[in-house]
Parts: C-alpha cells; sequence; structure tokens
C-alpha cells in the first residue's frame, strides 16, 4: 500500500517516515500548482522537510507554474523590474491557485 500524504515535519520526521515506510509515502505536486514554489514565512527559521519522494502531475497540456514565470522574468531581464511584472507574476499566481485545491488534485490523480 502506498500513501499520498501531506506530511511536513522536520528532517528527522521525513527520515523516519521513510525508515518506517520505505517507498510508501509519496508527496503529489501539481505542476501548474504554484503554493510549492511559494517561499516559507523564513527561509532561515524554518527547518520543516516534505516527504523524501515526489510525484509531479501533470495534465495533457499542463504548462508549469515555473514556465510561466520564466517568461516573465525575460521580459523583467530586458528591462526594470516594474510594477506591472509585479502585477503579472501576482496574477499568474491568482490564476493558478486553484491548482491547489484538493478537487484538482482529484481529477489528476484519477484523470
Amino acid at each position: 500500500m502506498t500513501f499520498g500524504a501531506p506530511m511536513i515535519g522536520n528532517a528527522a520526521a521525513a527520515q523516519a517516515f521513510e525508515r518506517e515506510f520505505p517507498n510508501r509515502i509519496f508527496r503529489y505536486v501539481d505542476v501548474e500548482d504554484p503554493v510549492p514554489l511559494l517561499p516559507t514565512v523564513s527561509l532561515v527559521a524554518n527547518t520543516y522537510q516534505h516527504c523524501l519522494n515526489e510525484v509531479l502531475l501533470q495534465g495533457p497540456s499542463a504548462h508549469s507554474v515555473l514556465e510561466a514565470l520564466e517568461q516573465v522574468a525575460r521580459v523583467a531581464v530586458e528591462g526594470l523590474l516594474t510594477a506591472s511584472i509585479v502585477d503579472e507574476v501576482w496574477g499568474l499566481l491568482r490564476q493558478r491557485i486553484a491548482a491547489h485545491l484538493i478537487p484538482n488534485y482529484q481529477n489528476r490523480l484519477q484523470g
């Protein structure tokens, strides 16, 4: 039996889960979901770690959030980081936030 788990803990917890349930716990990530790419509250203070096995999910025409952000970054490299580029990044994240919701993950896993 395998588990799809949103297990989050420190490194010791992630290692303990892997030791007790080797290759049976997976973290499913939709390539369109922006939330896994967002920074945590503090990149220095947070010591959480996801389970070790990640499975990327994507639909037939899915474009990853990273691909979309790369397009915006190319525009930013050509000029200054303007308010319109910041608005574009925020709009991109808002459009794709539904990819983080449970029904989306259920549909991906069933399809």
